[in-house]
């Protein structure tokens, strides 16, 4: 008979924590420790708190504890009893890139001994800011000490916990964080542009094109993140994953290429593809010789991470994100121009074009082509045919309100540049190209040539009039200088 588990000796006494506990004592923390009263150690702040023993930091939980161990890994991620695998998805494809983690996880902070005081900082991005958020260190532990939420491979290492908490309390409640979208949790991380991709849209598309798109994505650095929706053998869903690598070679002569896909499960366990060719084990992976398993790395554990096919990929994936500093396929662009802006909640003011005296009512932006850029004249061929840009509208992801449910749009128009379009106006104008359907995500884009001269006139949209809420509009060029103005009302 197995001997009976007992809690660690820091649990066993935690019975006299903060946050709620039976006996309704309260801990006697040393007066230097920094207490978060605006995102309380209190199971109300929780989800799923039924698993939850005890709030604990982590020098009470191991003797030396860290922050970041040996720098970041994606096998360090691994998800707890939340559903927000999507944001965990997300730290693993962000867990490996110094130059972001540098800007999330501000160095030298520590977790014990001098100039230990008890809080953490992080930085999010929202609406083209880093908003830093700070928290104690306080985590929320089962009856073993363990981290009930998300936590590090290590059992000493904490940046993962403490991110998760940072983002709970950015959006208010870590209940709140239960189930999102893919792109949220990116764009979070990193400010990148997003890039959504329906894979109903990909199936009429051959699998090479599908496969290099994704390749020419991976080899330039891009952060590239999937979601399974539909339950079915092979894997666990609706689950989000990371893609963390793409690898093709030419087999010998007469047989089809190769190009496989590796992916990583952020539970960081046995979950994996067992659904087809290629999965752990499969007979595959005996003809490949010694040389090249080492260039793959395939090196099979327990630690959430996979290959499959491409085929396999696309009809078991429908949604993979792509986020990049510059929008895909447009890594030489840079912003030229960004301006936020909010939509009312007046029921008589925004929504879609259908109804268009409402939608003459949403805020409308200036945006004015200057020409190229002086530094770039010389790299355009013919400038009189115009600049290629890409606008983007980013709407509000704080997920404490029904802002993140709804569907945007954004709607381009030829214009003076200088005033309002009125609803007599638009229903007589046609919309540029460059304008986009409504959709439920957090960023929509599209593609715009910009004649030297000519003015724009940029409308951001909701499904509904009165759907309040902040957005940025912004513009990406790689040779274009741009103005962007708010027109008055």
């Amino acid at each position: 008979m197995a001997p009976k588990e007992t809690a660690s000796p820091a649990v066993q006494q935690a019975g006299c924590c903060e946050c709620a506990c039976s006996c309704g004592k309260r801990s006697q923390e040393p007066p230097a420790l920094f207490v978060d009263d605006d995102f309380p150690a209190r199971w109300h702040v929780l989800c799923h708190h039924a698993a939850a023993s005890a709030w604990l930091r982590p020098h009470e939980l191991c003797a030396e504890p860290r922050l970041v161990k040996d720098g970041c890994s994606r096998f360090a991620v691994q998800q707890g009893y939340i559903g927000d695998c999507w944001f965990m998805a997300a730290c693993a494809a962000v867990a490996e890139c110094d130059r972001i983690l540098q800007q999330v996880i501000p160095e030298g902070q520590v977790l014990f001994g001098p100039g230990y005081d008890g809080s953490v900082r992080f930085r999010l991005w929202h609406l083209g800011e880093w908003v830093e958020v700070r928290v104690d260190d306080r985590l929320p532990v089962d009856a073993h000490g363990v981290p009930v939420y998300a936590r590090c491979q290590h059992k000493d290492e904490f940046w993962l916990p403490l991110l998760e908490k940072a983002f709970a309390k950015f959006h208010k409640h870590f209940g709140v964080i239960e189930g999102g979208r893919l792109s949220e949790g990116l764009i979070n991380l990193t400010g990148y542009s997003m890039q959504v991709l329906k894979m109903e849209h990909w199936n009429l598309r051959n699998t090479d094109e599908n496969f290099l798109r994704l390749k020419h994505a991976f080899d330039n650095g891009h952060l590239i993140v999937c979601a399974k929706y539909q339950c079915g053998p092979g894997l666990p869903a609706p689950h989000a994953y990371t893609v963390t690598k793409v690898y093709q070679r030419d087999l010998q002569k007469g047989e089809d290429v190769l190009q496989l896909i590796r992916v990583r499960n952020p539970w960081g366990s046995h979950d994996k593809w067992n659904g087809g060719p290629w999965k752990d084990g499969d007979e595959r992976w005996a003809k490949l010789s010694k040389e090249e398993k080492e260039i793959i790395e395939y090196n099979p554990q327990d630690n959430g991470e996979f290959w499959m096919s491409m085929e396999d990929f696309k009809n078991n994936f429908e949604e993979v994100v792509i986020g990049t500093q510059q929008p895909v396929g447009a890594e030489e662009m840079k912003v030229v121009g960004q301006i936020t802006g909010c939509w009312s909640k007046d029921q008589e003011v925004g929504g879609d074009h259908t109804e268009i005296e409402t939608f003459a009512k949403n805020p409308q932006f200036s945006l004015v082509s200057l020409g190229c850029d002086d530094a770039d004249a010389g790299h355009v061929e013919n400038p009189m045919e115009g600049m290629e840009a890409i606008v983007e509208l980013v709407r509000g992801h704080r997920r404490n309100n029904s802002q993140y449910r709804m569907k945007i749009a954004f709607y381009v128009f030829e214009g003076s540049g200088e005033q309002r379009l009125s609803a007599e106006q638009l229903r007589a104008l046609e919309r540029v190209e460059a304008s986009t359907k409504l959709m439920r995500e957090v960023a929509v884009s599209a593609r715009l040539r910009l004649r030297p001269g000519r003015r724009y006139v940029v409308i951001p949209a909701t499904e509904h009039a009165g759907q309040e809420g902040h957005f940025l509009l912004r513009v990406f060029s790689r040779h274009a200088r741009v103005r962007l103005s708010p027109l008055p009302p």
